[in-house]
């Protein structure tokens, strides 16, 4: 029980992080649920009046929404910045998400 927490928190953290880092990159970011009234719309990136957004399902697999910030970071351009105050974990997640992973771990030194 308690690793399940453990693993719980790490993965709050994590979208903690992430959504930061998603807010710091110019998005903005909205979670939660995203059915109303039988109506489900997607998690992703997209443009609202001019704004950048990242809208993600609070009801998404920790994996799921974390394809959805790998998505978002895909498609934008990352300046070495953007990555200061991330935890080792997220940091991770990050080298195995966005690609060049080579290019990113120089960013860390």
């Amino acid at each position: 029980m308690a690793e399940i927490n453990r693993r719980v928190q790490k993965e709050s953290q994590i979208l903690r992080e992430l959504e930061q880092m998603a807010k710091g990159l110019g998005l903005n970011v909205f979670s939660g649920r995203l059915s109303f009234h039988g109506l489900k719309l997607k998690s992703g990136h997209c443009s609202l009046r001019h704004q950048p957004w990242l809208i993600v399902d609070s009801c998404l697999s920790f994996d799921e929404r974390l394809e959805v910030f790998k998505k978002a970071f895909g498609e934008r351009s990352i300046h070495s910045q953007a990555f200061e105050g991330l935890s080792k974990e997220t940091l991770k997640v990050l080298v195995e998400a966005i690609e060049p992973a080579g290019a990113l771990l120089a960013l860390r030194g």
